[in-house]
């Protein structure tokens, strides 16, 4: 025969115990109350507790130690001026700045959780070309001339080209003491080169291939692509402009203006 269990009614949720509660168990349990007899009492209050609960309340708990603050308004401003500073400033740089300047030595976390909630966010770097005044106020007087001349750049053909390398670019890996890799890397990676094109007809074809662009090539890829992408217009009716140009692309460019 298999154990008995008794089935009685659904126990009601237990309650929390406030702190006035609290103290008024370790009185009950000072006068001579057993764990049973003040559950009872609670009982009778319409206070439904376990007798595990109980116990716990049965010393005082200790006040939680909290020293200064560290993280004070003029900490923070410091981090804040800091990081303006040197956007690449790392958490150990910050963290000797700020005992070197203030003698308070602060956690990495708290660190980065403070400048979290600061709003920095650590990612990729971005870039801009670096251009001299001469060169931007050249730009501008050259934007201005084609504004007040009505260029609308119909007949311009904008061409650029890239390069995409087969390498792998990882600079941060784990490694442990037993266990540590060291990756292969090729001297000359292989490459493949991307050229196309944009007009007022749209985005043209791309043009995928090795080595370099030299003359040949690039009247044999004129011929094949550009006419199509202008609806069969002439050759020496397109002005084409890139932003990088070869050497022997730039000549060409020069005769076929001749052409005209």
């Amino acid at each position: 025969m298999g154990p008995f269990y008794r089935i009685g009614p659904k126990s009601a949720r237990m309650t929390r115990i406030n702190r006035e509660r609290s103290q008024e168990v370790r009185v009950m349990r000072a006068n001579g109350k057993s764990t049973r007899e003040i559950q009872e009492l609670f009982a009778s209050l319409g206070i439904e507790v376990s007798q595990s609960t109980l116990r716990n309340h049965f010393q005082q708990k200790p006040p939680r130690r909290s020293g200064p603050r560290k993280l004070q308004h003029n900490i923070v401003t410091a981090i804040e001026n800091a990081t303006k500073a040197d956007d690449e400033l790392t958490a150990h740089g910050v963290k000797r700045k700020i005992q070197a300047d203030f003698g308070v030595s602060l956690g990495l976390s708290s660190i980065r959780k403070a400048r979290r909630k600061l709003g920095w966010k650590y990612g990729r770097t971005r870039f801009t070309p670096m251009i001299r005044d001469h060169n931007k106020e050249a730009r501008l007087r050259q934007a201005l001339q084609w504004i007040e001349s009505g260029e609308t750049w119909h007949d311009v053909l904008f061409t650029d080209e890239s390069t995409i390398a087969l390498e792998h670019f990882a600079r941060f890996s784990f490694n442990k003491k037993d266990h540590s890799v060291a990756k292969p890397q090729p001297k000359h990676p292989i490459k493949l080169h991307v050229w196309g094109l944009i007009s007022r007809h749209g985005p043209g074809p791309l043009v995928i291939f090795e080595g370099i662009m030299d003359r040949i090539y690039f009247e044999t890829v004129s011929s094949r692509k550009l006419q199509v992408h202008t609806s069969g217009n002439i050759l020496g009716q397109i002005t084409a402009s890139s932003k990088t140009m070869t050497r022997n692309t730039a000549r060409l460019q020069l005769e076929l203006r001749r052409r005209e």
